[in-house]
């Protein structure tokens, strides 16, 4: 702000990072969106799909309405129709085709190189013999990974590589460290006293704006 002062010019805009940057970004699926980079890591494929449909008492959709559960007040018991069954179903496979909607433009931004990478328990050498990208493996994924594996097992287009929990890269702990996790209880209890009869030494900044903008910084100076 003293330098903006002194060259009485205005503050210049932030600079905008192009796609042809030499730089590594982090960013969300959606925000991907258009985008190419020459090499693209898919971070987390094996988290797991948020289910919004277990143990809900009614289920709604756009175009075919509600349906609920039949509860018996009298005798203190619920059943879940049949049709809420088949709006389960029916939005479920909705949310399966949008998030394949989403992998694919995960899986698109890349021009040379995709890695993908998951932490799956299932994802066995065994297992994957007999894995299958077929309708009801679809349906019934609960994560990226779900989807991705059957195909690259079947694929020959692709390298996968298993690592188990022995091969993983080991983390160091320092001795600080070490000594911050073995600190004994009771020394680590705070002082309950003190901290309520604590007094903020500054009062009178507590009175001022949490955000100020630079507009505003400018005008004051």
């Amino acid at each position: 702000m003293e330098r903006v002062k002194k060259r009485k010019s205005d503050l210049s805009s932030a600079k905008l990072m192009g796609e042809n940057n030499d730089v590594v970004r982090l960013m969300t699926i959606h925000k991907s969106k258009g985008l190419e980079f020459p090499v693209v890591f898919i971070a987390g494929g094996g988290t797991g799909f948020i289910k919004r449909l277990d143990n809900v008492r009614f289920v709604m959709h756009k175009d075919y309405g509600i349906t609920l559960d039949y509860i018996n007040y009298e005798k203190n018991y619920a059943v879940s129709s049949p049709l809420k069954g088949i709006f389960r179903d029916v939005l479920n496979s909705e949310q399966i085709s949008e998030r394949i909607r989403v992998l694919y433009v995960a899986m698109t931004r890349a021009k040379e190189k995709l890695y993908f990478v998951a932490s799956d328990k299932s994802a066995d050498s065994a297992e994957l013999e007999d894995s299958r990208l077929d309708p009801d493996t679809v349906l019934s994924a609960n994560s990226f990974s779900d989807l991705v594996l059957p195909a690259v097992k079947s694929s020959k287009h692709w390298r996968l590589k298993i690592l188990s929990p022995d091969e993983l890269p080991a983390f160091s702990v320092t001795e600080e460290e070490e000594k911050e996790e073995n600190v004994p209880p009771d020394s680590a209890l705070p002082d309950i006293y003190g901290l309520l009869e604590y007094k903020y030494p500054y009062p009178d900044i507590s009175s001022a704006a949490s955000k100020v903008s630079v507009s505003e910084l400018k005008e004051e100076s």
